[in-house]
């Protein structure tokens, strides 16, 4: 039940949180073999094989036993190849704008496009209730294994497994220790954080987003390690300093509020599961008496440390036990978020000659008002994206943003010590 929280309505259909996501196949790929692969991966992991049904007013996880997985399969090798361009286009969209229904299931579906001898499209869809971030390596690594003939080793837990025990292991001292810490923490914290925004906010989301990419170079992005260094921070760190300052200065206020995931695989038996185990933490930053921004970094590297250090309390009862003011459509505390990409990269080899690649995939949506993601590049960048809802801001806002955000780091290593008043925007 822990893991449902961000669920409106869990039973029923859900339309909300789906990963959609496609995976080129190139080589010639055994059609058969692919499906039966698909279904042991799927027998593998139960979450793919769950529905999560209602029982006197709670969600429950029903897990069924193995059987047929169908894996659609289209044929477009005789279409012109813009016709293939745009019939794939088709299928990406449609699968992220149908309904899960999560009390009768499935979870998960596949479909199989094949746009010419040599070349496929698997498009793996999912209801984010069972598939994080992680997980995408997880199923390719499997897939991988199974279709080229191998055997994988029984898993050592299950995703009830963990629950249970997390559920046994987070109650009494344990549970009451982490929630005292979240307590203290976000005493008196603003539940909303009120960004500039170019539309009043609807008193029900749709959901409707977009992203701009932007990315840091190698030099700067030194820079910053050098102040992390200094401060004893990580990057991730060091890049919630400057988005502490961004939001400080586009808010006009010291008591900044951000969010953030952590995995949660903290076992390595855990790392080998698909499922969803990520969890939403809080990060509050005093960043008052306008300090220099070696000074952020370094209270920025105090709240990381010490949400990071209690993870384990789920979102939801977070909220409860600190009871904030709540607004009509909008989630408490969380508006805007952080995330350093950190998972296993998915693709690479399938067996027997199949390539696997990801296949870029526009995105409509955003689970916040704003976000921030990125990850370390080759030749020691940082890229990533501004994930920004496009019911609040014009794409010229996000692009300022973008723009402030890289001025304050920049100026910001040039002078550790330079007053967060002072930096350019």
């Amino acid at each position: 039940q822990r893991r449902l929280w961000f669920v409106d309505g869990v039973v029923g259909g859900s339309r909300d949180y789906c990963v959609v996501w496609p995976l080129r196949l190139r080589g010639l790929l055994d059609v058969d073999r692919l499906a039966a692969a698909v279904a042991a991966v799927v027998a593998r992991h139960e979450v793919l094989r769950s529905r999560f049904v209602g029982v006197d007013g709670e969600p429950v996880m029903v897990v069924e036993p193995p059987g047929d997985v169908p894996v659609e399969f289209v044929d477009l090798s005789g279409a012109s190849e813009d016709a293939r361009v745009l019939e794939l286009k088709a299928f990406i969209s449609e699968e992220g704008d149908r309904v899960f229904d999560l009390a009768a299931g499935p979870v998960a579906r596949f479909r199989l496009v094949r746009l010419g001898v040599a070349e496929h499209v698997l498009i793996v869809a999912a209801h984010h209730i069972v598939f994080d971030g992680w997980s995408g390596s997880v199923f390719l690594s499997d897939l991988g294994v199974l279709y080229s003939g191998g055997v994988l080793p029984d898993l050592a837990v299950s995703f009830s497994d963990f629950v249970v025990w997390e559920r046994e292991w987070l109650s009494g001292g344990v549970l009451e220790e982490q929630v005292g810490f979240w307590r203290r923490a976000l005493a008196g914290a603003p539940s909303v954080v009120e960004l500039p925004v170019d539309r009043v906010r609807p008193a029900r989301r749709s959901g409707a987003g977009a992203r701009l990419a932007f990315g840091l170079d190698a030099g700067v992005v030194a820079g910053l390690s050098g102040v992390c260094r200094v401060e004893g921070a990580t990057l991730f760190m060091g890049l919630l300093g400057v988005l502490n300052v961004v939001v400080s200065r586009y808010c006009g206020v010291s008591d900044v509020v951000v969010g953030t995931f952590a995995s949660n695989r903290t076992m390595p038996e855990l790392e080998e599961l698909v499922g969803f185990f990520v969890n939403t933490l809080v990060l509050r930053t005093d960043v008052a008496g306008d300090p220099g921004f070696a000074e952020v970094v370094r209270r920025s590297r105090v709240t990381a440390v010490g949400a990071f250090g209690h993870q384990d309390v789920p979102f939801d009862r977070v909220v409860e036990e600190v009871a904030p003011a709540r607004v009509a459509g909008v989630m408490p505390f969380v508006q805007v978020a952080l995330v350093v990409q950190n998972a296993p990269e998915a693709g690479g080899d399938l067996g027997s000659g199949v390539v696997v690649e990801p296949v870029p995939v526009e995105v409509r949506s955003a689970a916040f008002d704003l976000s921030v993601q990125v990850w370390e590049a080759a030749g020691g960048g940082v890229e990533g994206f501004v994930e920004y809802s496009t019911e609040l801001f014009d794409r010229v806002t996000i692009e300022r943003f973008v723009t402030a955000f890289g001025l304050v780091v920049e100026a910001g290593v040039a002078d550790p010590e330079r007053p967060i008043s002072e930096l350019p925007l």
